[in-house]
């Protein structure tokens, strides 16, 4: 079942952990870039964490999924109000309920919040290592609106960790 959770006075802490086999290779040509699909030697594990609520977020809402009275899927999003777009900040579906629809529930879930305030597209960031995810949001009908080379350290090429912005219009 999918609540929309309140702030509380707690912390929610989202802890992430992937593995890849496969990763968007971009390289910088001229006064463009190309990317292509290559594969790790071995597979790559990645983990990190975020909170919920956190401060940088204007008026976050966040979605859950609800099994058995525990939380087992999240997504957070704000609308962007300068150029009217809802922002997925945190989406995360906890390991054990993968592949059981949950992720595309809430998903379509925010998209519907999204078309309620008349926003004309939702974006997100992923790490261009996170193959998992970008094959995820490709099936949701998003497409790949832009990059940054330089989001998480002067290195993001070199470390196979290219922030990429993807779009989905509504």
């Amino acid at each position: 079942m999918i609540k929309k959770m309140n702030k509380t006075n707690e912390k929610v802490i989202l802890e992430y952990h992937y593995e890849t086999s496969f990763y968007y290779d971009v390289s910088i040509t001229g006064h463009g870039f190309n990317w292509q699909i290559k594969p790790f030697i071995e597979p790559v594990h990645k983990t990190f964490t975020d909170e919920l609520f956190a401060t940088y977020i204007e008026d976050p809402v966040i979605f859950t999924y609800e099994v058995d009275q525990k939380n087992v899927g999240f997504i957070e999003g704000s609308i962007q109000s300068w150029n009217q777009t809802y922002r997925i900040w945190n989406f995360l579906v906890l390991d054990d309920y993968q592949n059981k629809g949950i992720g595309k529930a809430l998903m379509e879930e925010s998209i519907k919040y999204a078309k309620l305030l008349s926003c004309r597209a939702v974006v997100l960031e992923v790490q261009s290592c996170n193959y998992p995810a970008i094959q995820f949001y490709l099936k949701q009908g998003f497409i790949f609106i832009g990059l940054d080379i330089l989001a998480y350290s002067n290195i993001d090429i070199e470390k196979k960790e290219v922030r990429l912005e993807m779009g989905l219009m509504i």
